[in-house]
């Protein structure tokens, strides 16, 4: 009986099996089917909609298209990636009118120019954390490590051509310290130390191109020529007296005059003593050469020959006697640092940490000379409320602004290509009549170039007073004269001939 149920069981198992493989043939129970839809953006804009894009069940798969899938903005998440474009960090300073800040507007946008971030590291790993939060939409750390602003200006009209031309991306940042850079113990800072450590691949702004900074970085060619000159603030003050005796110190002027007392007493000695010399012995000369006479011409060599000609001419001599500031780690200092290292060593007296550090101090007296970049100094003196601020002469020294990169970055050429395409069209000049405009201060300053400056009364009115008391000096001493040969001379010749007053020697000083 056991085998026989055993039996019966493994009959209707086969049985079973055979009943279920018809079912199927004859799909009395078919196999669920699965659509695949992909929930993609319509057009590239924010509306999203569901695309079928094929099906799959048990036995078979079907796709109407090859489609990649994307993820919720877009982006493919698999398959082969569409070419992205260069995307790089651009480093800027604040020099008006190449970079200022610009109004920012409720919503976070820019009224003109583009965001720039004010950050307070140079790391190149921390900036990456930062453009990241500050590309995403929350922004957990806006106001934190970071500080949204807007930039504008030539330097960055000239980064979004650039960038339109060149099919790139950036992000935009200001140096941390606010410097452009100058080598100090072997270390660089500023914009200039960015790019040597990778921090920043490009700098768009008022950049110059220095011998020191071309050792460490590459340059485009320059989009820029300006130069290097010194600005003062005029104050409408009364001239003072001694205004012709500015051009050399109080004590330069005992100096000169003690050492032409000096050689006028020791000419006259020697002439005095010689045995040949225009003495009252001797020869018996019906002339002698006396203290007076030495006087007379060491005054009339001084007063007709080097007073006239000799006046310091040298910009750094005059400098040194006033009270003269330099951007810190600017062109400016670097080139004062190479060149003259006394005159570096009195600027940093009254060394500022920018130009309109420098401006602010110019107008309170505490500088009396800043110097800096032509086509800056340029600009704030445009834009002075009271056209009061003025350069001092020609540039010190010629100047170039250009792109600023890391060595070797492989937009070189085609960046220094677009520039001198910008120049030949006209872009470059059309940039500078946007920012510069037409200004009153600018024009008045154009239009009085070579009109000649009446030297008034009171400039030399010191002069005239000098010798207004030479004069009366000089009647003074004929009037004791008068007064000696008159009453003291015939007392005196009344002596016995031994008497010192009858003694030769006194014609020395005759």
């Amino acid at each position: 009986m056991k085998f026989n149920n055993e039996k019966c069981n493994t009959d209707n198992e086969e049985e079973l099996s055979e009943l279920h493989a018809d079912v199927h043939k004859h799909s009395l129970w078919p196999s669920p089917v699965f659509n695949l839809l992909n929930l993609v953006p319509v057009n590239g804009g924010l509306h999203k909609e569901w695309k079928f894009i094929g099906n799959i069940s048990r036995v078979n798969s079907s796709l109407n298209a090859i489609r990649f899938i994307s993820g919720p903005t877009g982006d493919r998440t698999v398959g082969p990636r569409v070419p992205a474009k260069h995307h790089f960090r651009v480093v800027s300073g604040i020099a008006p009118p190449f970079v200022q800040h610009s109004t920012k507007l409720e919503n976070g946008t820019c009224l003109t120019g583009n965001p720039c971030l004010k950050v307070n590291t140079s790391q190149p790993e921390e900036l990456v954390a930062i453009f990241t939060d500050f590309n995403s939409e929350i922004r957990f750390f806006e106001g934190k490590t970071y500080i949204v602003m807007c930039c504008a200006g030539i330097a960055i009209d000239l980064l979004n051509a650039v960038s339109n031309d060149l099919d790139f991306s950036y992000d935009l940042y200001l140096v941390a310290d606010g410097l452009f850079g100058v080598p100090r113990n072997n270390q660089w800072d500023g914009i200039t130390a960015d790019l040597v450590s990778g921090a920043a691949h490009l700098t768009f702004t008022a950049f110059s191109i220095s011998s020191s900074r071309v050792k460490v970085i590459d340059y485009s060619v320059p989009f820029y020529y300006s130069g290097v000159s010194c600005l003062s603030y005029s104050r409408y003050s009364d001239v003072p007296l001694s205004a012709f005796l500015i051009p050399f110190s109080v004590q330069l002027w005992v100096a000169i005059f003690a050492s032409l007392h000096a050689a006028a007493i020791a000419a006259a000695i020697y002439e005095w003593l010689s045995p040949f010399g225009l003495n009252p012995w001797g020869r018996q000369r019906t002339k002698n050469f006396s203290l007076a006479s030495a006087l007379w011409v060491m005054w009339s060599l001084l007063f007709s020959h080097l007073v006239a000609f000799k006046a310091p001419k040298s910009w750094p001599n005059k400098l040194m006697s006033m009270k003269t500031g330099v951007a810190r780690s600017s062109a400016s200092e670097g080139y004062i640092m190479k060149e003259n290292m006394a005159l570096w060593d009195h600027v940093q007296k009254y060394r500022v940490k920018d130009l309109v550090d420098g401006l602010d101090k110019l107008r309170n007296g505490t500088l009396e000379v800043l110097i800096g970049d032509t086509a800056i100094l340029d600009y704030f003196r445009a834009n002075d409320p009271g056209c009061n601020l003025k350069l001092l002469g020609d540039s010190i020294f010629d100047d170039a602004y250009a792109v600023g990169m890391q060595r070797g970055f492989p937009l070189k050429n085609a960046i220094s290509e677009l520039i001198l395409e910008y120049n030949t069209y006209g872009f470059l000049d059309q940039l500078q009549r946007k920012w510069y405009g037409r200004v009153p201060c600018l024009e008045d300053s154009l239009n009085n170039l070579n009109k000649p400056k009446p030297l008034s009364v009171r400039a030399v009115a010191g002069v005239f007073i000098m010798l207004g008391c030479g004069l009366v000096v000089g009647i003074t001493i004929l009037i004791l004269e008068h007064i000696t040969f008159k009453y003291a001379l015939p007392r005196l010749r009344k002596g016995p001939k031994e008497g010192f007053w009858k003694s030769p020697n006194l014609m020395f000083f005759s």
